[in-house]
């Protein structure tokens, strides 16, 4: 099977995954949107995903953005920053993006927000939540989000529209999905009519089913698509 065709069926298989967990759960196909994270494969990759219909894409490391934007059409792309944001890379990469989903600490909120302002725009923010209290893990602890929302609130350049979090790996499904809806428990605290917060960002390649199942809306897949994929691409 060639390349291009075998990322065809990773992405089918995928999406059918997805569904099926949405209606596991009740829930609509529209009620939540897969992000490929792309950090593993080449532009030519990249740009074959796009073809193939997938518009949402994640990135780990803002650097390697502006190239990867340049393999695909002007606007084909939505592109999502999924991991550690250093400070001195937010005015190189903001231009490039719909939506940061690692904000971990408020001194990043501050530094977004006139980066945000110099652009003439608002830029979407997903607050990056420990909810397993890991020490390895970055994010804001859920007694810290009051003060993260009450620091945002104040700023023109930044709108947060939900949370993320990472779930510590090789846990059971009953755990995760604890966990996951922990998370959802968080932002049904928090969320007002002002600030509805409708984005739960959690669930990768590995846990990805069970974050559906409590309420994810954008699903980070990287490995599930790339998997078996040739070269040649």
């Amino acid at each position: 099977m060639g390349a291009r065709a075998q990322l065809a069926r990773n992405l089918e298989s995928v999406q059918g995954r997805i569904s099926a967990a949405l209606e596991a759960a009740g829930r609509s196909r529209v009620e939540a949107r897969l992000v490929a994270v792309t950090k593993s494969v080449g532009p030519a990759v990249v740009r074959a995903l796009v073809d193939l219909g997938c518009s949402d894409l994640g990135e780990n490391r803002p650097q390697t953005i502006p190239e990867r934007a340049a393999a695909i059409r002007p606007g084909a792309a939505r592109w999502h920053m999924i991991g550690h944001f250093q400070s001195r890379k937010i005015r190189a990469s903001l231009p490039y993006l719909t939506r940061i989903h690692s904000v971990h600490s408020v001194e990043l909120l501050r530094k977004l927000d006139p980066a945000a302002l110099d652009l003439d725009r608002k830029i979407s923010v997903l607050l990056q939540v420990n909810v397993s209290a890991e020490p390895s893990k970055q994010g804001f602890l859920p007694s810290e989000l009051e003060a993260a929302l009450t620091l945002a609130a104040r700023l023109k350049g930044v709108e947060v529209d939900g949370f993320m979090t990472m779930a510590p790996e090789g846990r059971p499904e009953r755990e995760l999905r604890t966990l996951f809806s922990s998370l959802r428990t968080l932002r049904d605290q928090w969320a007002t009519p002002g600030l509805p917060l409708p984005e739960l960002s959690m669930g990768m390649s590995q846990d990805f089913e069970p974050a559906l199942k409590e309420g994810a809306t954008l699903v980070r897949i990287g490995s599930a698509l790339f998997a078996d994929l040739p070269t040649g691409l």
